[in-house]
């Protein structure tokens, strides 16, 4: 089950083409969500497939793309707990990039 409400998703990018939500999890460190329908196309410019094109993004920037609008919510919900998984256990802040190799 994800935590974000499928039927709000699915307005935004009938309405909008995309989906944008941001959560602040920390003081000062915002996790983005953006989800966007894509429609794959074939030789003769007919829609081949359909595909949702996913964007995680806080200290790093996870994307991938998920045939179901279910699958791509429950990959935003993983990346999440990915990121906030390191930052709790590895102690992964965004500004060690910027002084460490």
């Amino acid at each position: 089950m994800s935590h974000f409400d499928i039927s709000k998703v699915e307005a935004a990018i009938r309405d909008k083409g995309h989906w944008e939500e941001s959560i602040e999890w920390r003081i000062f460190t915002e996790t983005r969500f953006y989800i966007a329908r894509v429609e794959q196309l074939d030789e003769k410019n007919q829609t081949k497939s359909v595909v949702y094109t996913v964007r995680v993004y806080c200290d790093y920037d996870l994307r991938c793309e998920c045939k179901t609008l279910e699958r791509a919510l429950h990959f935003c919900d993983v990346f999440q707990d990915w990121i906030q998984t390191g930052w709790k256990t590895e102690g992964w802040p965004g500004w060690t990039t910027a002084t460490t190799p």
